[in-house]
């Protein structure tokens, strides 16, 4: 029949996303006048069911579209929570070279200064080995007497060195002179400054 022909190309186009113009309606309208009332109720039904597939996919691909068009682009913020390096000040930094006494081979480096308000005192030497029951220790003098920096620490083969610390950032005016003297073990750091291995002067 012509009307059911007309309901088919309706049908085919809905499937591929065509909607149906007013013109295609009104023809199917009049193809499916002369038709027996029931004939065409049963048309009507079926157009109206089409029509009603058709827009609900209309409303689909554009509810689809604007979902794909709704791209998030918010971005998330990482804020820098690193402290920064605390920079050391160092202030009245000298540096003494130490030269071999008579007896012994050798030579050294001695430093000095106040980093961030602490008198800061290093001293390196390149030795041959302490005698037996012996080891090596460091000083600084004033015109007052010697005071012990400490037991040197054997950092490598002929390698010794020392590191100190005072409060007493004084001491960077007055002690302007290293010894490093080799002492008897068993008298340990006794304060008692003995052979005189290397010497120099800020």
């Amino acid at each position: 029949m012509k009307y059911t022909l007309a309901v088919h190309i309706i049908a085919t186009a809905a499937s591929q996303g065509h909607v149906p113009g007013r013109g295609t309606i009104s023809v199917l309208a009049i193809g499916g006048f002369a038709m027996k009332k029931g004939t065409i109720a049963a048309a009507l039904a079926v157009v109206l069911a089409i029509g009603g597939a058709v827009a609900y996919m209309i409303v689909q691909n554009n509810s689809d579209s604007q979902a794909g068009n709704n791209v998030d682009t918010t971005s998330t913020l990482t804020q820098d929570t690193t402290e920064p390096k605390e920079v050391a000040v160092i202030t009245d930094k000298a540096t003494a070279t130490l030269i071999a006494q008579a007896g012994y081979t050798g030579s050294g480096e001695a430093t000095r200064g106040i980093t961030n308000g602490t008198f800061m005192h290093e001293v390196t030497v390149t030795l041959d080995a302490p005698a037996d029951g012996t080891f090596y220790e460091g000083w600084l003098v004033d015109s007052q007497g010697f005071m012990s920096t400490g037991k040197m620490t054997k950092e490598g083969e002929g390698q010794y060195s020392l590191s100190y610390s005072n409060a007493d950032v004084k001491l960077v005016k007055s002690h302007d002179k290293v010894v490093v003297t080799e002492e008897t073990e068993a008298n340990g750091l006794d304060n008692k400054p003995e052979a005189h291995v290397v010497e120099g002067t800020f």
